[in-house]
């Protein structure tokens, strides 16, 4: 008689696939995968499906992402390829794969990289804070991140905040976190709070309860102390059709006019001086007059100039209501090229409805949707 062999089963918790990227809150699901051709080729001889097996990786929904460059080695190697990534999201920048994936998670580091190209793996292994998804014995597996890529960083952290207007609540639970150096977006129907949840950051009004804060974590990934408050005075916000705002007959008169007026202030001026100088060069003004009529400039001069206006006082958050509305084409260019310019060394939130001209931008992004309710979301592009 044979003998039997049994074992209790055993449930465990299943553990979240955040545990994996705990020093880079930036990812999280769904997670967006950048693909490397030979990854796609591997995955192919390993008879793996795709997004599947990154759910089984991952615990948690995938995007798979894919620049034009791989699509297009892709291409020459025949339709098999094209047909497996058919719902994947397609990315139109670069000229060479690997400098094009490169390229792109060095200014986003929202995207898991999933190459099994061991130069490549190299050059992603020196960009802090990006894992790398491989393929072993036939499955995806993930590396985890080093540690200390997260020492320092702040989060702006919105909890619940609740806004009531006249007959009705404008925002419902609003909750979200937008990393320092990032850029954030929420899109949305118009009338749906999205300018409302403007002038609460901005202190222009008041929560009916919630709060606004900044949280900063340590090399362990843990906060270093409680949230502090976010001050008025450190955020900077440039409202849609910022020149109809414009009070003062000169350039420099309209930068200056919220500057203190008070005799003991002396100090303080010459660090805004300072900081005038910085600003201007930041955007691009250095070689106008600052005695200029700012009503005379055009119109993606008007919107440096109200960039400026905010700069001068280096705030913690730059937020932009509609930068690109009324602009004409080459005005818009102008203004990304900025804004780019800008995600590098500040914080930047936006409201826009212009999402295929920002989304090479875009670290974060919300839908705001009617009631006043927020909630995280790729760009529907």
């Amino acid at each position: 008689m044979k003998n039997i062999v049994t074992s209790k089963a055993i449930k465990k918790p299943q553990v979240s696939s955040a545990l994996y990227f705990t020093y880079n809150t930036a990812l999280g699901p769904p997670y967006r995968v950048l693909v490397d051709t030979n990854f796609i080729n591997f995955s192919i001889q390993n008879k793996l499906d795709l997004e599947k097996a990154m759910m089984d990786c991952l615990y948690a929904k995938c995007t798979p992402c894919i620049t034009d460059c791989v699509m297009a080695e892709l291409e020459k190697l025949g339709l098999l390829r094209i047909h497996v990534l058919r719902d994947c999201h397609v990315y139109t920048q670069g000229t060479y794969a690997d400098d094009c994936i490169v390229d792109r998670v060095t200014q986003h580091k929202c995207y898991i990289v999933a190459t099994c190209d061991r130069d490549l793996k190299r050059r992603i292994r020196k960009i802090p804070g990006v894992p790398i998804m491989y393929i072993t014995q036939h499955k995806y597996s993930i590396e985890r991140m080093p540690e200390a890529t997260i020492g320092g960083v702040g989060f702006f952290r919105l909890c619940s905040l609740l806004a009531s207007g006249n007959t009705s609540s404008t925002l419902n639970e609003v909750s979200f976190s937008l990393p320092e150096k990032s850029f954030g977006l929420i899109f949305g129907q118009s009338g749906s709070g999205k300018t409302t949840l403007l002038q609460l950051l901005a202190g222009l009004s008041e929560p009916t309860s919630g709060s606004i804060g900044i949280q900063r974590y340590g090399n362990d990934g843990n906060p270093c102390h409680s949230p502090e408050p976010l001050p008025p005075e450190k955020v900077g916000i440039v409202f849609q059709f910022p020149e109809r705002y414009f009070v003062a007959d000169t350039i420099l008169n309209e930068v200056i006019f919220g500057w203190p007026r008070l005799k003991g202030s002396l100090q303080l001026k010459e660090r805004l001086a300072l900081n005038l100088q910085k600003a201007i060069t930041w955007v691009g003004l250095n070689g106008i007059s600052l005695e200029k009529d700012p009503h005379s400039l055009s119109g993606g001069y008007k919107r440096r100039l109200a960039l400026a206006i905010q700069l001068v006082q280096v705030p913690d958050l730059l937020i932009l209501d509609e930068p690109l509305a009324g602009l004409d084409w080459k005005a818009r260019a102008d203004v990304i090229n900025l804004l780019k310019q800008l995600k590098k060394e500040l914080t930047v939130l936006v409201v826009s409805h212009d999402l295929k001209e920002l989304a090479a931008l875009v670290d974060h992004s919300w839908r705001m949707e009617m009631g006043g309710y927020l909630k995280e979301e790729l760009l529907p592009i």
